[in-house]
């Protein structure tokens, strides 16, 4: 399921500009409270393989949790990029998730 999203997730979005030229347009966008906006494109290939890297090393004591760590975000992921949850609601959402992750695994491994 992992490499289905991802390979998803590098398909850009077009749409037109104002003079008719197919462009890629934003996926997402993501509103600071300054009024600075920052717009999220489709992945590339190099973000694709750091987020693999990630996933796949995270660990505690050298030993692998990346299927533990993707079945945390996958789904928040997904709401994200279909526009049904917000990045702000969405990172929060997640950090919370990983917070207690991390919180039950020291519980359990000490």
């Amino acid at each position: 399921m992992y490499n289905e999203l991802i390979e998803s997730l590098k398909i850009p979005r077009l749409g037109r500009d104002v003079d008719g030229n197919q462009v890629e347009v934003a996926r997402s966008q993501i509103w600071l409270a300054d009024g600075f906006e920052i717009n999220l494109f489709a992945m590339t290939d190099q973000i694709a393989n750091d987020l693999y890297k990630i996933v796949t090393t995270a660990g505690r004591n050298g030993r692998w949790i990346g299927e533990e760590i993707w079945s945390l975000v996958e789904e928040d992921l997904e709401r994200f990029y279909s526009g049904a949850r917000t990045a702000e609601d969405t990172a929060r959402i997640i950090q919370n998730r990983f917070q207690t992750y991390l919180s039950e695994r020291q519980l359990i491994e000490q």
